[in-house]
């Protein structure tokens, strides 16, 4: 055989043998995203979603049903335990979760302040906490590498910003006394509620600053709608100038709504109200100028946490260090309300691809955006 067709057939073998090689690797990807892929379709995780009060709540409803889907685009497994407003249910469904259910995480509150007591029970079974809405009474030095993260909005920014928007409108309105002055009243929910008191805290810093507004009182309706109209024909009563009420929460500006229909006040005209939480009865009563507004979104940080516990344990997050992320609530007035009801007022979220929020699903994400926009820029 000449020295020319002995080169020639090593070419040809050697160029075979690239090409098995070739097909073998499969894509050509790069190496660690390949990894991170591959290390999402594992056996799926098992959270525990622990909800502070009953199903069907105006809050926790649309919460529960963000969370699952969340969940269902990560593959995750979710348990919701309920607590009905009970902090010892709360404790022990903590624990049922991590001991009996034996969940690979848990995505919690600090209900009550209780958030320490939670910690340790976690840590007796080396299960993973991922805090949302509330930290109240937590240590935020506390060494626990099972205290992983927490995601809670600004209360505070919420509560003036509320405030600010109503003062506004009864100025816009011409609702002042005979002396110029702006009469209101707020509804606070449980006194020992790490929400409720930062939210009241924004509303006291804002009425600082309107020498023109008088707060007569801030009373506790306990979050509950009922117990918000229970309380306002005394309020009426005691304070017949009363034109603005500021309520830390959707459910109890619902109730004042409820008195008000029963009064023959007119909400909107006689009377501006405006709570948080985008509880979907409100924002239909903002859409008919009734209510003035409602700040919101923060119900979504427990399905964040829910990515962020999940990318974690996934390992698509550099480092041990604890994530602690703030965001801001956003309004919904009668300029936007019904855009955000067009889009999701049936608490539908299939349409959203959570996998593009998660780096485990999506290793070329290199900042975490949970913003409303984020989420509306998935139909541009």
């Amino acid at each position: 055989m000449s020295n020319r067709l002995r080169f020639v057939r090593s070419i040809l073998t050697y160029l075979a043998l690239l090409v098995l090689v070739v097909i073998s690797a499969g894509p050509l990807v790069n190496a660690d995203e390949k990894r991170q892929v591959e290390n999402v379709q594992i056996k799926p995780l098992h959270f525990a979603l622990m909800v502070t009060r009953s199903p069907g709540d105006l809050y926790y409803e649309p919460l529960t049903r963000f969370c699952q889907a969340v969940a269902d685009d990560l593959g995750i497994k979710l348990t919701v335990y309920y607590a009905d407003d009970d902090r010892q249910k709360y404790a022990q469904n903590v624990e049922l979760a991590v001991s009996r259910d034996r969940v690979d995480g848990v995505i919690l509150q600090s209900f009550k302040g209780g958030g320490k007591k939670y910690l340790r029970i976690a840590e007796a079974f080396r299960v993973p906490l991922f805090f949302f809405n509330d930290i109240n009474m937590m240590d935020s030095e506390d060494p626990s590498p099972y205290w992983v993260g927490d995601i809670t909005p600004n209360g505070v920014g919420a509560g003036e910003a509320l405030a600010e928007k109503l003062i506004a409108s009864a100025r816009m309105k011409g609702l002042q006394n005979a002396s110029g002055k702006i009469e209101m009243v707020a509804l606070e929910g449980f006194t020992s509620s790490g929400p409720s008191l930062k939210r009241v805290q924004g509303l006291q810093r804002a009425v600082k600053n309107h020498p023109d507004v008088i707060l007569h009182q801030i009373v506790s309706a306990n979050w509950r709608r009922e117990e918000a109209q229970q309380i306002m024909p005394g309020l009426y009563k005691r304070y017949p100038g009363l034109v603005a009420i500021w309520a830390a929460s959707d459910s109890m500006i619902l109730g004042v709504e409820d008195w008000a229909n029963q009064k023959g006040v007119k909400m909107g005209a006689q009377l501006v109200a405006g709570g948080i939480d985008w509880a979907r009865d409100a924002l239909v009563e903002i859409s008919q100028e009734q209510l003035e507004v409602s700040y919101g979104g923060h119900f979504m940080e427990a399905g964040w946490a829910i990515v962020m516990l999940f990318d974690r344990l996934r390992g698509s997050q550099a480092g041990t260090d604890r994530l602690h992320l703030s965001t801001q609530m956003e309004a919904l007035d009668r300029h936007n309300v019904n855009e955000y009801l067009g889009r999701f007022g049936g608490q539908d979220w299939s349409s959203i691809d959570f996998q593009r929020f998660s780096r485990a699903y999506t290793p070329s994400l290199q900042t975490y955006d949970f913003s409303l926009r984020a989420l509306m820029s998935q139909f541009d």
